[in-house]
């Protein structure tokens, strides 16, 4: 998956940080109302292709890269055993009634989280609520998080 190379990280006064690559570009927010209708389906297109890379990596659980708790800024730090546990605690929010495989997610994907390079490639970015969700998580959480409307 394309993402910035992490450099270092470290704790410092009580906090976490990374230090890692900068990519060169503009935030998907930034160039949409740029780009020509064939721009807009190449990135499409990419952001597709990058998508399914992350569901070659699968789960039965819903949690966190390492296992333990995703963070997410809706919910806070969740772990649920199955779909159908996190289905229900959710319920208010997703009408899902089928079971979805778990896959694993960036998490909070947007288009301020989507970088598209001078070349049309994307590079996604923010990374701190990654694990592994059901399918359906990250094209919900684009269309919640989207400025674009």
């Amino acid at each position: 998956v394309s993402c910035p190379k992490i450099y270092e990280h470290y704790t410092k006064d009580s906090k976490f940080y990374i230090e890692m690559e900068y990519i060169p570009g503009k935030t998907l927010c930034d160039i949409w109302p740029e780009l020509s209708e064939e721009q807009k389906q190449i990135v499409t297109d990419n952001i597709l292709n990058e998508l399914n890379k992350l569901k070659k990596e699968t789960s039965n659980e819903i949690c966190g890269i390492d296992g333990n708790n995703f963070r997410d800024p809706l919910f806070g730090h969740l772990k649920f055993e199955s779909e159908r546990a996190f289905n229900k605690y959710i319920s208010s929010k997703i009408r899902n009634k089928r079971i979805s495989r778990i896959f694993l997610s960036h998490g909070e994907l947007s288009s301020r989280n989507i970088i598209v390079k001078e070349d049309l490639s994307v590079v996604f970015v923010n990374w701190h609520c990654m694990g592994f969700l059901p399918e359906y998580w990250d094209l919900m959480k684009t269309f919640y998080y989207n400025p674009l409307n």
